[in-house]
């Protein structure tokens, strides 16, 4: 683990958060707490997303890796965490 962060959020509420990719790091984990949770999905992992390119011809192409922005829309639900869409 290279970073915690504790966010409460309320039924109806609406947040956005923005952090920062830490070295090393490769995936972003989200678990959410539930009360009386009987094994429900609480915990949504994602990998951070990589941006490759490739420059040259033939035999001289260098390739080049660079962090993607990566954005999760997630649902809150009653007893457990949902992606969404919109």
């Amino acid at each position: 683990m290279t970073y915690q962060y504790r966010l409460f959020v309320q039924p109806g509420e609406y947040s956005g958060q923005t952090f920062a990719r830490y070295p090393n790091s490769r995936f972003v984990a989200l678990v959410a707490g539930y009360q009386g949770n009987s094994g429900q999905k609480i915990i949504i992992s994602e990998p951070f997303p990589v941006e490759h390119t490739t420059s040259g011809i033939l035999f001289w192409t260098k390739s080049q890796y660079q962090p993607g922005k990566l954005s999760m829309r997630l649902r809150l639900g009653a007893q457990s965490l949902q992606k969404s869409s919109q």
